[in-house]
């Protein structure tokens, strides 16, 4: 061990007297910081709470605004949760679900930013694949088939013979015979559903 001269010491000393006196003022100050970061947690906790107790209390006033055919109020309702609660799934929910709604009473703007707040803010995969399909026909319908198509040449996984299905009803009517035929055959490879096959089988029966 390193000896110290009577000099080094000294100098060492005062240091470690002061220590303790520092301490005292310290554990205060950490204790107090301590107290802040829980107060704040739970804050955010209970805030997160309420913020999906209402988020559900809205969501279900527009299924039954939906049920009751009162479509103004379930658009309304879904106005306040897309304003407010975006990043609740029940935003992205009353979204989807309202867009016939917003269609036949606000036209296909309005839907089609449903369609595209639901693709941009929902987290289920699922919800996001039918969005993407109603926005693909809703904008084929409106005249706009390569950006239909745009989407519908990305198919969501799980979703391939749905994707693929709506792809060859374009490119059919868009006279792409072999492309759409090409795109059923696909379709037909990943179809598990009974009434989804029959559809794609009266195709390519009766466009052969």
């Amino acid at each position: 061990m390193l000896n110290k001269g009577p000099a080094q010491a000294i100098a060492v000393r005062p240091w470690w007297r002061k220590w303790p006196q520092a301490m005292r003022w310290t554990a205060p100050v950490l204790g107090a910081a301590l107290v802040i970061g829980f107060g704040v947690l739970a804050y955010q906790r209970q805030h997160r709470q309420e913020q999906a107790q209402q988020a559900a209390g809205i969501y279900a006033e527009v299924m039954d605004a939906l049920r009751q055919d009162q479509a103004i109020q379930a658009l309304s309702h879904t106005k306040r949760l897309m304003e407010n609660y975006a990043e609740r799934a029940e935003a992205s929910l009353a979204a989807l679900a309202t867009a016939p709604a917003a269609l036949a009473l606000q036209g296909r703007d309005a839907a089609l930013g449903q369609l595209r707040f639901t693709v941009g803010h929902s987290k289920d995969l699922g919800i996001v694949a039918d969005a993407r399909l109603q926005l693909a026909r809703l904008l084929w319908d409106d005249g706009h088939p390569q950006a239909a198509l745009d989407i519908l040449n990305n198919p969501a996984q799980g979703f391939e013979a749905h994707f693929f299905a709506l792809r060859g009803d374009v490119l059919w009517v868009q006279g792409q015979g072999k492309a759409a035929r090409d795109a059923w055959d696909q379709a037909m490879r990943h179809a598990r559903d009974p009434g989804l096959r029959g559809e794609l089988q009266q195709r390519q029966a009766v466009w052969p």
